[in-house]
């Protein structure tokens, strides 16, 4: 007979067999196939858009066990940051890799997250580049500028002297003030782009 735990969805045998219970990461050859063939779906915004929304719909799945995507977020993080590091990509490319990083982020966690971003020094100007052509008031790639203020905030905590770096920006302000002045200028968004911005400040 059914218990009254297990009719009210409170037992433990209810959120087994409702499959909440896992033990790894089950569709993560659906994941890695999805983040593979993203230039594919360019031209098709039918397709994009499911594939976009079955990717949300499987990482919420693990809000409550985030420890399940651990070991193989090296592998998805990397697949993604190969299109936003490739000059190649579009403009479209570049934004769809940062949202689906963003989706990432916040299932895992941020300060989870970024551990596994590239954060050689050699990416701190790229990045930092990219950080200050973005449009602060375009609300579809705010994902974008949420995680490059993370992806910053990691690479400074690098035991480097980043004053090595201004000999090679040719009359530019000091690379610390650039990113003090960009971090700044997004404490002022109400939106999730101030909490990054105060993360990276607090560096």
């Amino acid at each position: 007979m059914t218990s009254e735990k297990e009719r009210n969805g409170d037992g433990i045998e209810d959120t087994v067999r409702k499959g909440t219970v896992l033990d790894h990461f089950v569709e993560k050859d659906e994941v890695s196939q999805m983040i593979t063939t993203l230039p594919a779906l360019e031209n098709d915004l039918v397709v994009l858009e499911r594939a976009t929304e079955r990717f949300i719909v499987i990482l919420d799945r693990y809000q409550e066990q985030p420890h399940l995507l651990d070991p193989h977020l090296d592998e998805m993080i990397e697949q993604l940051f190969q299109y936003v590091k490739d000059p190649s990509s579009s403009q479209w490319l570049f934004h769809l890799a940062f949202k689906y990083l963003y989706t990432l982020s916040k299932v895992r966690g941020p300060k989870a997250m970024v551990r596994h971003f590239s954060h050689e020094v050699m990416d701190l100007q790229p990045a930092l580049e990219m950080m200050k052509v973005q449009d602060m008031e375009d609300h579809k790639t705010w994902e974008t500028r949420y995680v490059l203020l993370l992806w910053v905030s990691f690479i400074i905590i690098i035991p480097f002297d980043l004053s090595r770096l201004d000999g090679s920006l040719q009359g530019q302000a000091p690379i610390v003030d650039q990113i003090m002045s960009v971090a700044k200028g997004y404490l002022k968004k109400a939106d999730k782009t101030q909490d990054a911005a105060g993360y990276l400040l607090a560096r």
